[in-house]
């Protein structure tokens, strides 16, 4: 069977909701449903996000046995999340938390890795508040979502491109942005001069400021830029 995204969504919330009532009476159990399903399934500890129960998936993955990450502490898992996945999905978990309610999902991607040094792997993940007062947690790597996930990575570049360039985005002012609007359209100098009721000259200095500040050289790259900040 082949689902549309938002069911796909759904039935990841829905899990959340069955590992719960499977498991409150004994987090234990984790270890069985995550055999049963091959499923990464975690708990962490909502003061500092510490991991409790871990399916053997989820121990495969970071290479670690359960003892060890019992060990380990918040910086274990601080050190292997993406530092942007740890700058907006913790505050916003621990704001979820706060409300107390047992019966709301909160579904993100975050981004993870197996250990210090390795490529990073974005995870669909769907938390709730578990009967026992931690985090339940069932993770999904993108890969294996096939299209959808395929989407989504993608969406993850973009907006990571887009955070990339940014800084020097804000750099341009009002009138520079309007006229990356006009050369990511393909205006040329006159064009944009009569748009402006300005002369040629005064438009291509104008390009060249937001090229150099762009730092490109070439319209293509121009174009890029007007693209990936909605000018066009």
């Amino acid at each position: 069977m082949i689902y549309t995204e938002s069911e796909l969504i759904n039935l990841h919330k829905c899990s959340i909701y069955k590992l719960d009532a499977l498991t409150y009476l004994d987090e234990d159990l984790i270890v069985d449903v995550g055999i049963s399903t091959n499923s990464m399934i975690t708990t962490n500890r909502p003061q500092d996000f510490s991991y409790g129960v871990l399916s053997p998936k989820g121990l495969e993955y970071f290479g670690r046995s359960q003892d060890e990450l019992n060990q380990s502490g918040a910086e274990f898992l601080m050190e292997r999340l993406h530092p942007e996945t740890a700058k907006n999905i913790i505050p916003a978990l621990t704001s979820f938390y706060n409300i107390k309610d047992p019966n709301n999902v909160f579904t993100d991607i975050q981004v993870a890795r197996r250990d210090i040094g390795e490529e990073y792997t974005p995870f669909l993940t769907s938390s709730k508040i578990s009967k026992n007062g931690n985090f339940l947690t069932f993770n999904i790597p993108l890969k294996e979502l096939g299209s959808f996930g395929n989407k989504i990575q993608r969406e993850l570049e973009i907006s990571k491109k887009f955070q990339q360039m940014l800084p020097q985005f804000h750099t341009l002012s009002k009138k520079e942005k309007e006229i990356l609007n006009f050369i990511g359209q393909g205006l040329t100098n006159k064009e944009i001069g009569d748009r402006l009721l300005c002369s040629s000259n005064t438009a291509r200095t104008h390009r060249m400021n937001i090229y150099r500040k762009l730092s490109i050289s070439k319209l293509r790259e121009a174009i890029d830029w007007a693209i990936t900040f909605s000018l066009i």
